[in-house]
């Protein structure tokens, strides 16, 4: 994939290269895809999502 998806969510950005996501704007994170936990919600009533990442499974110690 040579594609880089970039976002910008309130004083952080995201970036994703297709194998690691990256999270800039104070402590810098780094979400390996093999070890990333996605979980996507909604849309609720006003068509808001909520997108959850954690390093592994969510109900285990870790980064959220």
């Amino acid at each position: 994939m040579g594609d880089e998806i970039t976002t910008t969510i309130g004083r952080k950005l995201y970036s994703f290269d297709g194998r690691v996501l990256e999270i800039f704007g104070g402590d810098v994170c780094r979400f390996h895809i093999r070890h990333m936990y996605l979980r996507v919600t909604g849309p609720d009533r006003k068509g808001k999502r909520t997108v959850e990442i954690s390093h592994g499974r969510p109900e285990l110690p870790g980064g959220r």
